[in-house]
């Protein structure tokens, strides 16, 4: 490899992780895990797209189990990527998840692992918790790491809304060489679904007092499409989804931002529904 193009990618990573450490509006809705996953705002709301981000919602779910794996790709960055993977089950008053994710190239690699568990507490009431560990790699460097919890409460009160609340905060803050940052925060969200449509918004309060508003609108015309448009707050950050098939599917997403590049996402989904 020439020195040039390693020079370039360092460049790269810099102002990528510049980008990142950003304490604006814009920063708090696109952090790496959501920003490369190029679907920030879905992630944060749905109830089981992915199932390891809301614990609370997992008890009951429509499904008994779900498996989701995908790999997203920015297009400024071509030896750029993030693969994840995970899945969740679902009994009618427990529910655990697990997922696994990495992005990053020979010079910076950051890697995750994320348990999850919920229980339902009464006839409209859950409550969950999860653990996320974050491990780096940089070139030449040993890796460090850092950990962090959440507490989840998630209420039905009528049929087609669920209501959520999340506080995120830190377990272990560091070991290793380098310190790795893992900011607190408060979410606020809600899920209607109302027919074919699914409405979606959440509100984060970031470390430092920053705020971020997400909103989004997935429609199913068919029992197997389904497309889904998103606005993050901040900067006009948007998303654009498709979803084809229901117990196993596939879906294609493109996220813009005015500062990071544009990315677009593959994910496959399968699951397994309840025999009544």
């Amino acid at each position: 490899m020439k020195p040039a193009n390693g020079n370039l990618r360092i460049t790269r990573v810099a102002y990528l992780m510049a980008a990142f450490s950003l304490s604006s509006q814009a920063s708090a809705a696109f952090a790496p895990e959501n920003a490369f996953l190029g679907e920030a705002v879905p992630l944060r709301a749905a109830d089981g797209l992915i199932p390891w981000t809301r614990p609370a919602a997992l008890p009951g779910s429509d499904c008994q189990g779900t498996v989701l794996m995908g790999l997203c790709r920015p297009f400024a960055i071509n030896e750029l990527a993030l693969a994840y993977a995970g899945g969740g089950y679902s009994s009618d008053r427990w529910g655990v998840s697990c997922s696994l994710d990495s992005w990053g190239w020979e010079v910076y690699r950051e890697s995750r692992a994320t348990f999850a568990i919920g229980r339902r507490m009464g006839e409209r009431w859950f409550l969950g918790t999860s653990i996320r560990t974050k491990w780096v790699q940089i070139q030449s460097l040993r890796s460090s790491g850092a950990a962090d919890v959440t507490c989840d409460v998630c209420a039905d009160p009528i049929v087609g809304l669920r209501i959520y609340g999340q506080v995120r905060g830190v377990a272990r803050k560091n070991w290793g060489d380098a310190f790795l940052s893992t900011p607190g925060s408060v979410l606020c969200a809600a899920d209607w679904k109302v027919g074919p449509v699914d409405l979606r918004g959440t509100i984060v309060k970031g470390t430092g007092g920053s705020y971020a508003t997400d909103v989004g609108a997935s429609f199913r015309f068919y029992p197997w499409l389904s497309f889904t448009l998103a606005r993050a707050s901040g900067p006009a950050a948007y998303l654009f989804g498709v979803e084809i098939g229901r117990s196993h599917a596939a879906g294609y997403s493109l996220s813009l931002h005015p500062v990071l590049p544009a990315t677009q996402t593959v994910r496959f989904r399968e699951n397994v529904c309840r025999q009544d």
